[in-house]
This record gives structure tokens, C-alpha cells and sequence, in this order.
């Protein structure tokens, strides 16, 4: 074996060395990321050199030699340049992950104030509700009752408190609980 013969097996290893990385890219991150292009291209470059390290040479054999190392060189340029597009994946993939992981805490953010303010916005109209219940009750006090009733100004109040399951302790016509709120 000459000096050429070895480097032309030397770059056919190294080519079907970056062939075989490029499928190792192509498993580890996903044929939408790497593509399948990238590993056919570099498997259809080890096999036309494999074919023609094979094929009789009629040039010189330091024109063979040449070529050869053009090919090694070729072939760890490209397993550098494969290097570091594994290495921009890698922290590509870890971006994705923060990401994914501030966006369910964000959610989680979001769902918890939502449920918060739902329970704020329940609270405010059971207050409303009750603002409007005592209001309505206030009114019908304030109306005078007719001669025939005979109940006086406290009656509606009264009445009106017994349908509400209120107690109606009356001192002057005012419910105890507003009697002592007065002081």
C-alpha cells in the first residue's frame, strides 16, 4: 500500500465517520431540526469516494495523494461545523425547555389571579345583593301604613325581617342589631 491508498481509506473512514455523526444528529434532535438532506447528502459523498479510491488512477500518484487529503481535510470541516450545530441544538433545546416552563407558570400565575378575582367578584355581589335586600327594607319602613292596618311605622319592618328568618327584637321600631350600631 502506497501513501495514496492510505489517505484515500483514511478520508473514506472520515466521511462515513461525518455520515454516521450526521444520523447520530438526525436521532438525538429530530429529522425536523437536522433533516434527512444532511445524512443522504454526506452518505452519498462517502460512496462516491469510496467508489473512486477504488477505481484505478491513470494520473501520477501525488495527485491522488492531493485529492485524498482534500477529502480528510473536507471531512473534519464538516464534522466541526456538525460539532457546533450539535452543540447550538443543545442550547436551543434547553431555551426551549425554559420557555415551556415559564410559560406553565405564567398559566398557573394567570389561573390562580383568575380564581381569585372570580371569588372577589362573587363576594361583591352577595354584598350588592344584601346592600339591595336592606334597601328594600328601609324603603318599605319608611312608607307610613294605612290607618286600618294599625301596625305602625315598625310593622313593614318587622314583617319584612320574619321573611328573611331575622329575628325581630324591636325597641322603638329599630332592630336590635341597628338599635346598638346607633351607639
Amino acid at each position: 500500500m502506497n501513501e495514496s491508498q492510505i489517505a484515500g481509506w483514511i478520508a473514506s473512514a472520515m466521511q462515513f465517520a461525518v455520515a454516521g455523526y450526521a444520523l447520530r444528529l438526525n436521532r438525538c434532535f429530530g429529522t425536523a431540526r437536522v433533516g434527512w438532506s444532511l445524512f443522504g447528502a454526506f452518505s452519498l459523498m462517502a460512496l462516491l469516494h469510496l467508489v473512486q479510491s477504488t477505481a484505478a488512477y491513470d494520473t501520477g500518484s501525488d495527485s491522488g495523494l492531493m485529492i485524498n487529503v482534500t477529502y480528510v481535510l473536507i471531512s473534519f470541516l464538516m464534522l466541526i461545523g456538525m460539532v457546533h450545530m450539535e452543540s447550538m441544538l443543545k442550547e436551543r433545546l434547553r431555551l426551549e425547555g425554559v420557555e415551556m416552563q415559564l410559560r406553565s407558570d405564567l398559566e398557573s400565575e394567570v389561573k390562580s389571579k383568575t380564581a381569585h378575582l372570580t371569588r372577589a367578584i362573587e363576594e361583591l355581589v352577595m354584598e350588592m345583593d344584601e346592600t339591595k335586600r336592606m334597601s328594600a327594607i328601609i324603603e318599605s319602613a319608611r312608607e307610613p301604613m294605612p290607618a286600618e292596618t294599625g301596625g305602625g311605622l315598625a310593622e313593614p319592618v318587622r314583617h319584612a325581617a320574619a321573611q328573611n328568618g331575622e329575628e325581630t327584637h324591636f325597641l322603638a321600631g329599630i332592630l336590635a342589631g341597628e338599635w346598638i350600631a346607633h351607639f
